[in-house]
Order: structure tokens, then sequence, then C-alpha cells
């Protein structure tokens, strides 16, 4: 599916094509858009959830979407690629060109002329529920008009990527509470039903991990993890499989994809607490479970570009077979807020089978939070960000449309990148850090690594362990040994009492105690006696 070239003309209304409420607050249907082949060059408003699903590629969209109950997920789904922008496409290159030949300047252009919202290259979800980007093989937010330029002119974009904003855009949704975004790449061909359709067998893990018939000694250890991510603490395990089992299937496998994370995160623990659960192999029998065999292929790729919540929602990657790039050095063009945030709590989780590499960008969760990274066969590299980059989200005036109750949201202010859990306003919670590449190492690099609350590595090696902050306890993390000072002076001691007892007595000398004093005088530096230069004494 492709639509027509750009008109000029139009002024974007992407952001105003509201009703006054919640026009679709009880309707459960999705918007279905599907395509036996391609998606390209569309832009798409819709006040409730979606469907859009792809036989090959999606490519150059700016997707403008609503949930409007926490139960919603919308989904974007491609059997092939996700290119949310694309250098080459015909539309694109019309406009450049057409500019060019007009000779149009590049800031007049920009000044007069709004680009067509397809030009964008964003996927926006206002309101609660879950965001689902999904694709067979990659997902690319590639370059472009997130402050990068094309062959002729720069298209600027203060949010490009895959966003999550609450009610931002729209107060009839409920106050502060933005849509958790899970994205995924190399999961298979779309069915049309999101994570439940794809290649992973949630069905698998659930069995060994979850289900308390089955799970075993598994089930006894996590079943109160579910319970606390179902808001059941405390309650008993029957009661809580109960009331994950009557879930709809996407639901169920949601929070299943949460409660592979954390069997992720405590296999790692368990590794550096002497393996008592069975360490790594736990972790590796999760993955086992819900990615089987070996014939998973595709990257996440951010380049310039970002995957971010700012009000709430957390972040969840799935890299079975491949790669996740954060962040290329695009220079004095690097976007300020480039990476993978949440700005107002929530949770990033990465699994990937092979490298997760930050670049000269960021991970960070602004309000504590807490991060899971797991690298099955790579590396996890914090990279060479500057520290002295300032990363600043907007200041919001919010009212919540229940009480009317009015308040300013300061996001708080973040320096550098890399990765981090940071407290950038007061009171936030500590959040963890839990980073684990059991055949490779973790590199905090040039950016460092920093974390409010608890860190814990486990990996082959750690490198420039210098370059990591800790709020909290610490675990994996290699000590440098302090030199025995105690020892340096205990011989020091044994030297001079060695030194004193040779020494030849001096009875009735009353300077012997006193230092020697050596006075050298330097005549000279070279040269002959006619030449000035060769005297450095007349230097001053």
């Amino acid at each position: 599916m492709q639509f027509a070239g750009p008109n000029l003309s139009v002024i974007d209304s992407l952001f105003t094509d509201y009703a006054q409420g919640l026009l679709h607050k009880n309707d459960p249907t999705p918007l279905r858009l599907y395509a036996k082949r391609d998606i390209s060059d569309l832009q798409l408003t819709s006040g409730k959830a979606v469907a859009v699903i792809a036989g090959n590629d999606i490519s150059d969209v700016a997707f403008n979407l609503q949930n409007n109950s926490a139960g919603d997920i919308s989904l974007i789904e491609a059997g092939r690629d996700i290119s949310l922008f694309d250098a080459n496409n015909k539309s694109r290159l019309a406009v450049i060109n057409a500019a060019a030949a007009a000779n149009i300047s590049e800031d007049l252009f920009n000044a007069l002329i709004v680009l067509p919202p397809s030009l964008s290259g964003t996927i926006s979800i206002g309101g609660p529920g879950t965001l689902e980007v999904l694709a067979g093989r990659n997902l690319t937010l590639n370059a472009g008009s997130a402050g990068s330029t094309s062959s002729l002119f720069s298209f600027n974009s203060p949010d490009s990527g895959i966003i999550s904003v609450g009610n931002a855009n729209n107060p009839a949704l409920p106050f502060d509470q933005g849509a958790s975004i899970v994205a995924a790449a190399g999961i298979g061909i779309p069915s049309g039903t999101g994570l439940s359709g794809s290649n992973a067998n949630f069905a698998a893990f659930v069995a060994d991990f979850i289900n308390p018939d089955s799970a075993g000694v598994n089930g006894e250890r996590f079943l109160p993890e579910l319970g606390e991510l179902l808001g059941m603490t405390g309650a008993s395990s029957a009661d809580i499989w109960k009331t994950f089992d009557a879930k709809p299937l996407e639901q169920r496998n949601l929070i299943a994809a949460d409660m592979f994370y954390i069997v992720l995160r405590d296999a790692g623990r368990d590794h550096n607490n002497g393996d008592l659960f069975g360490g790594y192999n736990v972790g590796r029998q999760a993955i086992a479970d819900l990615f089987p065999g070996n014939l998973w292929t595709g990257n996440i790729s951010l380049t310039s570009r970002e995957i971010k919540t700012t009000s709430g929602g957390d972040i969840n990657l799935l890299v079975p077979g491949g790669n996740v790039f954060v962040g290329l050095d695009l220079g004095d063009k690097q976007p300020l807020d480039q990476g993978i945030l949440t700005l107002s709590t929530g949770n990033i989780s990465i699994f990937a089978n092979k490298d997760v590499t930050v670049g000269t960008s960021r991970i960070f969760t602004f309000r504590g939070g807490n991060e899971i990274i797991w690298s099955s066969n790579g590396n996890i590299a914090a990279g060479a960000a500057s520290k002295t980059l300032v990363s600043a989200p907007p200041t919001r005036f919010e009212i919540d449309p229940a009480t009317g109750v009015e308040s300013i949201d300061v996001a708080g202010i973040a320096t550098g990148g890399g990765i981090g859990v940071l407290q950038t306003v007061v009171g936030v919670p500590p959040g963890n850090i839990d980073l684990i590449a059991p055949n490779g190492f973790v590199d905090a690099g040039d950016a460092g690594i920093r974390v409010s609350g608890d860190i814990n590595i486990a990996a082959v090696q750690v490198l420039n362990a210098g370059n990591i902050t800790v709020g909290g306890n610490s675990a994996g993390i290699p000590v440098v040994q302090a030199p025995n000072i105690a020892g340096l002076t205990a011989a020091s001691n044994t030297a001079g009492a060695a030194s004193k007892a040779a020494e030849t007595p001096q009875a009735n000398n009353t300077n012997a105690s006193q230092p020697s004093i050596l006075i050298v005088e330097v005549e000279g530096y070279g040269g002959d006696s006619g030449d000035d230069k060769g005297d450095k004494r007349k230097r001053q």
C-alpha cells in the first residue's frame, strides 16, 4: 500500500485531529489496516487501538495512535522489515527535487513549507495499555528526519521514533498513564495477533516457569514474582495462577514476557551468588523454551532516533537472533535525548542474542525504574558518549482532568550517555541494573554506567570498571586492590632499624643527627666558552 505524493500546501494536523473526550472509549474493536505486501508513505491518526499488518515491509510512516484503556493493545507488524524512515522514498525525493529545481534555500524551505507528515518517521501512542512493534526481520529507526540531513534539506522533529506520550496530546486520557512499548525483531511471519502469533513459544515458557502444575521448583520460585506483577503480593500460588490464566491470550503473553526478563535477571544474580539455582542454565532454559532452535535472525537499530515513554510505561526489546544498536556517532547533529528512555517511571528490559551497543547514545531511566540487559552470545557496551552532553526533557504544565489539579512536571536533567538508572528528581526511589553476558564482556566504556540503587554484572569480563558509579550494593564488578600500606610501613621500619644498627657511634658529636648538605654547582651544558647559547645559567 502506497499513498500519493505530498501536497506542499497542506498544514500538518497530525496532533489536532481529536474529538472532545474519548470518542471510542467503549469500542474494543481495533482499527484494522492490512496489506499483503508493503505499507509505505502513510500518515495514520486513530482515536482507538489499531492493528496495522504488512506481509512484507512497513516504511516511511507517521502513526499517531491512541489506546483508551489499560487492556488495549495497538499492533504494528511486518513480515520482513520495519523502517520508519526511508531516505529513498519516492514522495520524499519528489519534494527535495522540486525544491532544488526552484532554487529554494534550505532555510526558506524549512520555514515556509510544511513537509507531509508521512515523512516524520514516528510512531506515537497516547493513552495506557501496550504498543507492540514487531518485525519478522529487522526493525530500523533510521537516521533521517530526526536531526540529521538528507542530500539537500534537513527534517527536524523534537520527538522521532517510537514514543509513548500518555495524555500529552489528549487530556481526556488517563492522567500520567502511558502505554508500555514492546519492540521485537526477527520473530517470524505476522499473523495479526501480535506475540501470540509469532514464532516465540510462550506456551513452553509458561509451562516450565509459571504453571504450578508443571513448573516444579521454578514455579515455586517465580509465581510470587508473577503475583507482584499482577498486584497480588502475598497471594497464594493457586490464586496467582488462576488470575493469570483467566486473562486473554495476548495479555498473558505480554505478562509472560515480563516474567522472562525476571528469570534472566535472577540467572545472572544466581551466577554471582554461587550458582545456587543453576545460574546461567536457568536463563538458558528460559531462552530455549521461548526461542527454540537457531533460525532466529534480525536486528534492532535506532541510529539517531529514540524509543521513549514520557508518562509512565515500560520498554521491552526482544532480539532473539541479532544485535541491538542504540546509537551512532552523528557528530554535531547528535540529538540530545536520543536513545532508549523512560522519563517518568518505567523499566527497560533488553534481550539480545548478540551485542547490545550503546555507541554515542544512552539507555536511561530518569526517575528510578530498573534495567535488565541480557546478551546470550555477545557483549554489552555502554559506549563513548560525551559526558558533557545534556539531556533535558521539556518541563510540562499538566491539569488532571479528573480533579482539576494543576502541576508542573520537571522531568529532570541528565548529562552524558551510556547506561544509567538515574534520580533526576528528588525523592525518586532508587532503581537497579542487571547486566548479563554469559559469553562476553560488559564494557563501561567512556560514557560509563550509573545506577542509583544496586548493580549486578555477570559476564566473562568487565572492562573499564572504574567508570561505574553505584549508589547501593554491587556484585560482579572487579575490585582494584589498594596497596598494603601496613606491610610497606613495617618493611620500611625494619629497613630503618637495620640501617640504624649499622651506623658508627659518634660520641659527643652534636651534629651527628643532622642531615648532610650537598652543594652541586653546574658550570655549563656544553658549547665553547664564547657561545652564549651553550650557557644555560644566563637564561631566565
